[in-house]
């Protein structure tokens, strides 16, 4: 539920569950019977041909919000629940995922033959591997990490699996340009690399070189 979001005017919202509702079980039963008591009302997408009835209003939206499936997730999303994501993905809506789209493997960044393209991933506490690990990080859009009140004791005692290093972070390694700099105190580099026609790893070293501003190469 987002109070903002429903509170914006002529704005329809399509809650679709993707199942049948007496087999939701634990805190999704909990919070499908809050949004329920709010008068909040879900369509059910059981079968392809419930999915078909419905087609239009995935192809016809603005915004998909993709709540399928989380970050347990393994392997391959076959069956009804594939059809559900090429549909979203035949959309021209803009994809918001939770936590990771669907089909992405948070552990590894592995990716299902059926997985959803999103712009946007909001995710919860920290990073996950699957949205910095490709090919699962071309699927996730731009990354949003967002604090639901996990506790700092909580995230301290968690094992990372690595650094993410954010693009302000990388700016503040690289040294300042003084005022009076040239090239041979902006550093130089020696590139060994390719073989008789085979200069494109070189030509590459070059250019990248070239636009880190270093101005002298060999």
């Amino acid at each position: 539920r987002h109070p903002k979001l429903t509170l914006l005017p002529n704005t329809r919202l399509c809650r679709a569950l993707i199942g049948k509702k007496e087999k939701v079980k634990g805190d999704d039963l909990i919070c499908m019977r809050d949004l329920e008591h709010d008068g909040i009302k879900f369509v059910e997408l059981a079968d392809s041909r419930s999915l078909g009835r419905h087609a239009e209003t995935f192809l016809s939206a603005n915004l998909i919000v993709d709540a399928l499936f989380g970050t347990g997730l393994r392997g391959e999303i076959e069956g009804f629940p594939a059809r559900v994501v090429d549909l979203m993905n035949a959309s021209r809506a803009r994809i918001v995922s939770v936590d990771i789209p669907s089909g992405v493997d948070a552990s590894t960044g592995a990716v299902a033959a059926h997985s959803v393209s999103a712009q946007v991933t909001v995710t919860f506490g920290t990073l996950k591997a699957g949205h910095v690990m490709q090919p699962g990080r071309l699927l996730c859009g731009t990354v949003r990490v967002a604090d639901i009140g996990f506790s700092p004791d909580v995230l301290d005692a968690m094992e990372p699996f690595g650094r993410a290093l954010t693009a302000p972070e990388a700016a503040r390694l690289l040294p300042r340009r003084v005022w009076n700099a040239h090239k041979n105190s902006a550093g130089r580099v020696f590139v060994v690399a390719s073989s008789a026609g085979m200069t494109g790893a070189a030509a590459l070293d070059r250019k990248s070189t070239r636009l880190n501003s270093s101005h002298r190469i060999r």
